[in-house]
């Protein structure tokens, strides 16, 4: 009843002012999307700038602090070099004697690969540590090794060393007694058995040094460096001359 009632004439008339209706939300639609769009986008941009400024402040905040706390190393840094060496000047002028012979004997001993012997104080302790020399000409503090930490035959140069300053000292207080050394020199390089002749022979001027190997480079190299100033026996010579003096050697 309703369509047989209705105007079809009006119908499509309201069916286009419809169409128009719709058509001219969808371009309102349309432009509000695209101011949407630009406020969002202008929004995001002001957050950024704003979180910007947030990151700029904070890294001025951390720029301030790190150079207060760099300024406090630097301080920190200098007064403790300054006292490591006010206390290194202190002990090398207060050392023990003894230490200060040997430091000479182990310079000599390492053909200068060590420039002294230190000592300094450990947790437990003092501790004696081998000093190592420059190879450059900088500055600043040199390598200062434990004994623990020097190859075997750096180790048996150290030992040698202060047994040499032990004894010179000991010659220099009381009446002389003959050295006698058994093969001290297994680990050494040849370079390093030259400078250990050699520290035998100055100790030979204060007291006798008998210095028995098993090694003929040892008496090669001591003929060597010494000239006439060393005699050489050979216990297979010396037993031929006398059996029975030799007995059991």
């Amino acid at each position: 009843e309703e369509v047989e009632a209705a105007d079809l004439a009006s119908i499509e008339q309201d069916i286009r002012r419809l169409s128009d209706e719709i058509e001219a939300l969808e371009k309102e639609h349309k432009a509000l999307a695209e101011k949407s769009g630009a406020a969002q986008k202008e929004m995001e941009s002001q957050e950024n700038l704003e979180g910007s400024a947030g990151v700029a402040q904070d890294e001025e905040n951390e720029t301030s602090r790190l150079r207060s706390a760099v300024e406090q190393w630097v301080r920190l840094r200098v007064a403790s070099t300054v006292l490591g060496r006010a206390l290194e000047s202190y002990r090398e002028k207060n050392q023990d004697p003894l230490v200060a012979i040997a430091s000479e004997r182990f310079r000599s001993l390492t053909a200068g690969a060590f420039e002294r012997l230190a000592t300094d104080l450990g947790d437990e302790g003092p501790e004696l540590r081998a000093v190592r020399a420059r190879r450059d000409s900088g500055e600043g503090p040199r390598e200062r090794v434990l004994s623990t930490g020097l190859s075997l035959g750096t180790a048996d140069q150290l030992f040698l060393a202060l047994r040499l300053a032990a004894v010179e000292r000991y010659c220099a207080a009381s009446e002389p007694l003959p050295f006698v050394a058994d093969d001290l020199l297994p680990s050494f390089d040849d370079d390093r058995t030259r400078a250990a002749i050699a520290s035998l022979a100055k100790l030979g001027e204060t007291t006798q040094v008998l210095l028995f190997t098993h090694h003929a480079a040892v008496a090669d190299l001591a003929r060597e460096s010494l000239g006439p100033a060393v005699r050489i026996h050979r216990l297979a010579d010396l037993q031929r001359q006398d059996p029975a003096a030799t007995k059991g050697a």
